[in-house]
C-alpha cells in the first residue's frame, strides 16, 4: 500500500466520530501531505521505471547525490 493510503486511512475512520468539521479538516490535511509526499515517492518511482528499462542515469545522479550528502553529514 502506498505511504499516502496508510496515513490518510486512519483519518478518515476517526473522521466516522467525529463528524464532518473534522472530516474536512482531516481531507485538507492528507491533501497537504500528498503535496510533500508525491514528488519524493513519484521521484524513486521514476528511478525504478528507469533501471527497468536499462536506464541508469536517473539513478546514478541519485547515488551521487546521496553520496555527497552522506559525506557532508559525516564531516559535521
Amino acid at each position: 500500500m502506498p505511504l499516502i493510503v496508510l496515513i490518510s486511512l486512519p483519518m478518515a475512520v476517526e473522521s466516522l466520530w467525529i463528524g464532518i468539521p473534522w472530516a474536512i479538516l482531516m481531507l485538507f490535511l492528507a491533501m497537504a501531505g500528498m503535496f510533500f509526499v508525491a514528488p519524493w515517492y513519484f521521484r524513486w518511482c521514476f528511478i525504478c521505471f528507469g533501471l527497468m528499462r536499462g536506464r541508469t542515469e536517473i539513478a546514478e545522479n541519485k547515488e551521487n547525490e546521496l553520496k555527497e550528502t552522506l559525506m557532508r553529514l559525516a564531516h559535521v
